[in-house]
């Protein structure tokens, strides 16, 4: 999967435009704990509540590629806050951005392993940005996307219970798929409409919820139906998990970014 690693880090040489803003080896103080920064490529920032959830793979100093890393704020169950993602124009970061991020320490929260706490006293820098195909070759290939072991009413393949999810040691995939729907149907018993993508990976059916408000704002004005985007890559991401009315725990799958090739 890293094999041409050196020849992706000289492409991402050539694409950023914008000068370091910040020493990545330093770390700084800001609520009295040493700060960490991280260079990521953002590859969600989806709806959470009325915050955001933000996602990307760790782009390191020799410009290999790291882990993931998904900062978690103030907001409810970790939501970022507008103020904590955002940049010092007060706009926020879109996928594909390459940006630093300033966090705190490692917060996991079972299969969430990515999360850390971010430090909100510092803005978020954008240093470059990056074409879906720059990264198209570093999808990742799992067998299934983390356990298929159960299905919404609507869904596919997309809920797990709490006690299978909890042996996984990630929650966050980045995939490549050679079609993606979007899918717009009616919300239950009078409800706004409801947005989910539907896709083939490994020889299996999905359809889970999107949370990319991009593809949301583009396709829910457009009204109920299906809409074919072709290839795409996809960030596709382990909710919190939620208790149903059967009194159980379930973590929902998302597509939480969608980058089309």
């Amino acid at each position: 999967m890293r094999t041409n690693i050196h020849i992706f880090a000289l492409n991402f040489l050539h694409i950023l435009p914008i000068p370091r803003t910040t020493d990545l080896c330093s770390t700084k103080k800001s609520t009295g704990a040493e700060v960490v920064t991280k260079r990521i490529i953002c590859l969600a920032n989806s709806e959470k509540g009325a915050g955001h959830c933000v996602a990307g793979i760790e782009l390191l100093d020799d410009l290999s590629i790291g882990a993931w890393i998904r900062p978690i704020g103030s907001g409810h169950e970790g939501a970022l806050t507008h103020r904590e993602q955002a940049y010092q124009n007060g706009t926020s970061p879109q996928l594909l951005d390459i940006l630093n991020v300033h966090l705190l320490e490692p917060r996991p929260q079972g299969c969430q392993t990515e999360n850390w706490q971010v430090d909100p006293g510092f803005w978020w820098e954008k240093v470059g940005e990056c074409a879906a195909a720059d990264i198209d070759e570093y999808a990742e290939n799992p067998e299934a996307l983390f356990v298929n072991a159960g299905h919404t009413f609507k869904g596919v393949n997309d809920q797990i219970p709490e006690e299978i999810a909890a042996l996984h040691p990630r929650s966050l995939h980045l995939i490549r798929l050679p079609a993606l729907q979007v899918q717009v149907t009616a919300g239950f018993e009078g409800n706004p409409p409801e947005i989910r993508a539907q896709f083939i990976h490994g020889g299996t059916l999905y359809r889970l919820k999107i949370t990319d408000p991009v593809v949301k704002n583009e396709f829910l004005p457009q009204g109920l139906g299906q809409y074919d985007l072709g290839a795409c890559l996809a960030c596709i991401s382990l909710a919190l998990p939620f208790q149903k009315n059967d009194g159980n725990l379930y973590r929902f799958k998302v597509v939480a970014g969608i980058m089309r090739l």
